[in-house]
């Protein structure tokens, strides 16, 4: 059984009103005209309760302009509704999830595999590594429009966030290439490599240096390796390049405080949109906040 809405119950009441103060004004002048009750009282009576219609009048006038903004802003929700789950679906929540990984692992005390990429982000070699935000994803464009026009300064941190991924990675290519040739000679001289080829492990030991690796698994076969020259590896990142390297820490500190600053407002974003559009049960399966 249909329940009648908020909005018929008030009609049905108004109408009962004004019926209800038509029939006591035209009463009380029924006994003034029969002289029944004073004329004068009468009209005193009348006046008074046509002030009290005249301020009845003003407040169902109030509010049925509220009533109808109402009404037209639930429709502008449902209308753009749909457009609100793409871009939390597409651009607010993919986003928040990158942010949560880089901070994970940006926090990790396991560095093995940071930072080391090839001609840029698109040939990332490590998919454990510190991941672009939203340059290199293929956006729903009608959802990135609705993006770029709400949250111009959201969307050019996270351009900026990017362009700091992608110096940092740079940075970080500099620093192994200048690094190289000294890694290369002490691989070469090793004891325990004698049956192993510098270019095959050369990404591994360059990225484990940037990440100041303490060991390797013993299954690794540059376990023996690493145990007998891994402190003078790790050495040369700040006795042959160290203000390249302290430039590189400095980034990674600063990228990760610019990580918890953008999810933040990502959530927010989100958090925001699903209040005012009601659609969390719609999307909370792929959305839920943590």
């Amino acid at each position: 059984m249909m329940r009648p809405s908020r909005s018929g119950t008030f009609d049905l009441l108004l109408g009962v009103l004004l019926i209800l103060l038509f029939f006591i004004v035209v009463a009380i002048l029924a006994l003034g005209i029969t002289g029944r009750i004073d004329v004068g009282a009468s009209s005193t009576v009348v006046s008074g309760l046509a002030a009290l219609g005249t301020v009845a009048l003003a407040g169902i006038t109030l509010y049925t302009v509220r009533q109808n903004r109402r009404e037209l802003d639930q429709i502008r929700k449902d209308r753009y509704r749909p457009l609100v789950i793409d871009e939390i679906s597409n651009i607010v929540y993919p986003s928040i999830r990158i942010l949560a990984h880089n901070i994970e692992y940006l926090d990790d005390n396991k560095r093995e595999n940071r930072w080391m990429y090839h001609d840029g982000l698109e040939y990332h070699n490590w998919g454990e590594s510190p991941a672009s935000v939203i340059s290199l994803r293929d956006l729903d464009p009608v959802a990135a429009e609705r993006f770029r026009n709400d949250c111009p300064i959201i969307l050019r941190k996270m351009n900026g966030y990017d362009w700091l991924l992608v110096y940092l990675s740079r940075l970080a290519d500099t620093i192994a290439e200048e690094l190289d040739p000294s890694v290369k000679e002490i691989f070469e001289q090793s004891e325990y490599t004698r049956d192993l080829e510098y270019g095959r492990n050369r990404l591994v030991i360059l990225s484990s240096i940037l990440g100041q690796v303490d060991e390797y698994g013993e299954n690794s076969e540059l376990y023996e390796f690493w145990e007998a020259h891994g402190d003078e590896l790790n050495q040369l990142a700040y006795s042959e390049v160290k203000p390249l390297y302290t430039e590189l820490m400095q980034g990674e500190e600063y990228l990760q405080e610019y990580s918890e600053a953008i999810r933040s407002e990502l959530v927010a974003r989100q958090r925001e949109l699903q209040e005012e559009y009601g659609i969390s049960a719609l999307v909370n399966r792929h959305t839920a906040l943590g």
